[in-house]
């Protein structure tokens, strides 16, 4: 796992967090965490943090995966915003508050 982290006053107020491919996948991460808390949302903070861990990802990372609640709109609005494309529809891929929620798979190339 990769992660990266958005600190004020010593207190961790962001973070992404990446799991990495292995062997004929090393070239990929998928973001497997993406969260800010409540108190610092809507700020552009996961916008500076996604382009910043971006850049600072591995030289051979060449793709960079996600899956998004389908009515996730603000998050959507940050992926598309980042040039991440949807590549497809997953039914039923999050359980939340006991109900299956379809995702997103977003995918960019860098």
């Amino acid at each position: 796992d990769i992660l990266f982290v958005a600190p004020i006053n010593g207190e961790i107020i962001a973070h992404v967090k990446y799991g990495k491919g292995k062997g004929i996948h090393k070239h990929i991460v998928d973001v497997t965490s993406l969260v800010v808390s409540k108190n610092h949302r809507r700020k552009g903070i996961a916008n500076e943090l996604m382009k910043y861990s971006i850049k600072k990802l591995p030289k051979e990372i060449k793709i960079i995966t996600l899956a998004v609640d389908n009515k996730n709109k603000p998050a959507i609005k940050l992926y598309k915003k980042l040039k991440f494309k949807k590549y497809g529809l997953l039914k039923k891929a999050s359980l939340i508050k006991g109900k299956y929620v379809d995702n997103y798979m977003m995918e960019l190339h860098i």
